[in-house]
């Protein structure tokens, strides 16, 4: 059994967070954690077109939601990034 990576929440993802709906705002926190266990499992696909400063960036859905993160294997971490509707989330990388 792999141990679980370490959860980074940054600031933007709190706050995103802090805005949801409890039961929306649960189902996302389960599958950081499933992401945390599993970050080889998750799909990775790093989302294309970004600015340098996201380069890296992946995207996983939940529902209508998305999670954006990075993972860093060498350090056992995943990073969250943004928490937010699929309607919206995109527009926000190209700000």
């Amino acid at each position: 059994m792999t141990h679980p990576f370490q959860i980074i929440i940054l600031p933007e993802a709190e706050e995103d967070l802090e805005k949801l709906d409890s039961s929306i705002r649960r189902r996302c926190l389960d599958k950081m954690e499933w992401l945390a266990r599993n970050p080889e499992a998750a799909g990775r696909k790093p989302l294309r077109h970004l600015p340098a400063d996201l380069r890296g960036l992946n995207s996983y859905t939940v529902g209508d939601w998305r999670i954006l993160y990075w993972v860093y294997p060498g350090e056992g971490l995943v990073k969250i990034y943004g928490v937010e509707h699929r309607s919206r989330i995109y527009k926000r990388l190209t700000k």
